[in-house]
C-alpha cells in the first residue's frame, strides 16, 4: 500500500502546519454559550517514528488566553 495521487507529495511539516493554521483560523459556536471560539490552540506538535527512533517537536506555539 502506498500514497496515491497528490498525497505522494504531502510534507507533514510544511503542509501539516499550514492545515493546522487554517483550522485555527476557523471559529465555531461554543456548545453551551454559543460564543464563537477556536477549536485548535496551544501548539502544533509533530511526532516521527523511524528505524532510528522516535522523536517529537513543537512546530509552532500560539499565545492562547482562555481566561478572557
Amino acid at each position: 500500500m502506498g500514497l496515491t495521487s497528490g498525497m505522494a507529495s504531502f510534507d507533514p511539516v510544511k503542509d501539516g502546519l499550514r492545515i493546522m493554521r487554517a483550522q485555527r483560523d476557523l471559529r465555531f459556536p461554543h456548545p453551551i454559550t454559543g460564543a464563537p471560539g477556536q477549536i485548535v490552540g496551544g501548539f502544533c506538535q509533530i511526532s516521527t517514528v523511524g528505524a532510528g527512533g522516535v522523536g517529537t517537536r513543537v512546530m509552532e506555539r500560539w499565545p492562547d488566553d482562555f481566561a478572557s
